[in-house]
């Protein structure tokens, strides 16, 4: 083939270039040769001809065809490499985007630390747990604090478990239990939010069960003046007969767990201190002890005569209250004990806030953030779900609620609280102790 017939083929589709021309100038030559040619001479030149094709190859192609190959032009190089900058562009601009997001809504809402749970840390040694023996008890920090409905949620990731909830005025603080062995070979309940958080020195027994019979029997020591006071009192000084709430988490298998969690609660139950059931009547102690998770609630209510253990029933499936029957003796004609879930064997109603107002998890349906936070409906729906509970005798909670932006944040609270919600779930105590997000 000549270069001129080359030519008159293609220059229809465009110019060709140097080096195309060079690769079928090089295939005519070997085409001309003698059959004798030696075969690695032919391999040669196709080696060569291959590296120049994948070097044009590498040359971002555009949509121009000469001989069945596509080259990319000075000016189309350009255009590709300008494309491609934009598009890495925006692809760091979104993974930027999301780690930012990430920080905000993970992190930060738990920045700065909080310096009244610091407060308490100063009490706390590595080797050694508070003791309310010692002169420096922490109850000095919290003999003036007021209760208030408040829930201290994940109580247990708090550099000082319990002190700080009580400090914060919490009449409610939660546990996450995991049942093991210990290093004995013996079950132990222990605390943490994942397995990989479980240390030997956090436990049930001895972040919560111990400490509470400790403040207690410091609560109710007799006077050396006075002698012993006739009324028990409870872990507030300004409140004695406000009972605190013990939500205990089953992370692990409900029936052992269970088992597991009625023995260590021994030292509060011999000493009269738990809310019971006697199977016609609910009695209420200094700590309420109640279950969710894997909890299992045909075994926590196969007792008719005895409990001390209560459900944490699900707020957002409780049925409509106008569904009640009447019972005899009720002098409004219905009662609570009509319903699955009621004083016998239930003390909370909780629900996840977005499961149960099906509301967007980034925006919570606000249209900014210093607007209404929660649409009517939605409020409606609230009311309608603190109304069931409270037709039950039980206590409204919801968790999940937003913890930022902070004004988000508290509007949420403002309406959980005009509502009449029984706990007010928390993860920032210092947010709580300031209050003023409510009407009344």
């Amino acid at each position: 083939m000549s270069p001129s017939k080359l030519f008159s083929d293609h220059d229809r589709d465009g110019v060709v270039s140097e080096l195309e021309l060079e690769s079928l100038l090089l295939d005519e030559r070997l085409g001309e040769r003698d059959v004798g040619t030696s075969s690695h001479i032919r391999s040669n030149f196709r080696r060569t001809k291959r590296a120049r094709n994948w070097g044009r190859k590498l040359r971002m192609p555009v949509a121009r065809k000469s001989i069945g190959v596509s080259i990319c032009p000075t000016a189309g190089r350009q255009n590709c490499t300008r494309r491609g900058l934009r598009y890495l562009i925006f692809m760091l601009a979104v993974a930027a985007g999301t780690y930012v997001g990430l920080f905000i809504f993970t992190v930060l809402p738990w920045l700065p630390p909080d310096p009244f749970d610091d407060a308490f840390a100063h009490f706390r040694h590595h080797s050694d747990p508070i003791s309310v023996d010692s002169p420096y008890y922490p109850t000095h920090f919290i003999q003036s604090v007021l209760p208030v409905p408040c829930h201290s949620h994940n109580d247990y990731w708090r550099r000082t478990p319990l002190y700080a909830a009580l400090g914060s005025g919490c009449i409610s603080v939660e546990a996450d239990v995991w049942l093991f062995e210990n290093d004995q070979r013996e079950p132990e309940l222990f605390v943490g939010h994942t397995t990989s958080t479980l240390s030997d020195n956090a436990t049930l027994r001895t972040m919560y069960i111990d400490p509470l019979v400790n403040i207690i029997e410091r609560m109710n020591a007799p006077s050396t003046i006075a002698g012993p006071s006739a009324i028990s009192h409870g872990v507030f000084y300004q409140d004695p007969g406000q009972a605190l709430t013990l939500l205990i988490d089953f992370k692990t298998d409900g029936v052992n767990t269970f088992a597991q969690v009625q023995e260590q609660l021994v030292p509060l139950r011999d000493r009269g201190w738990l809310t019971t059931w006697n199977g016609t009547a609910r009695t209420h102690g200094l700590v309420t002890i109640v279950a969710t998770g894997n909890a299992p609630f045909d075994l926590l209510t196969a007792n008719r005569t005895y409990r001390d253990i209560f459900y944490d029933a699900p707020l957002d499936a409780l049925e409509d209250a106008s569904d009640r029957e009447p019972q005899p003796g009720d002098p409004h004609g219905f009662s609570p004990y009509g319903f699955k879930y009621n004083p016998s064997n239930s003390h909370l109603a909780s629900a996840p806030f977005i499961r149960a107002l099906g509301v967007n998890k980034v925006t919570f349906s606000a249209p900014h953030i210093w607007g209404p936070a929660l649409s009517e409906a939605q409020a409606l729906i609230i009311r309608q779900q603190i109304s069931n509970a409270r037709a039950r005798g039980l206590v409204p909670r919801y968790w999940g609620t937003p913890r930022w932006p902070r004004a988000l944040r508290d509007r949420v609270w403002e309406v959980l609280y005009d509502e009449g919600i029984g706990l007010l779930n928390v993860d920032d105590l210092r947010a709580a102790r300031k209050g003023h997000w409510g009407s009344r």
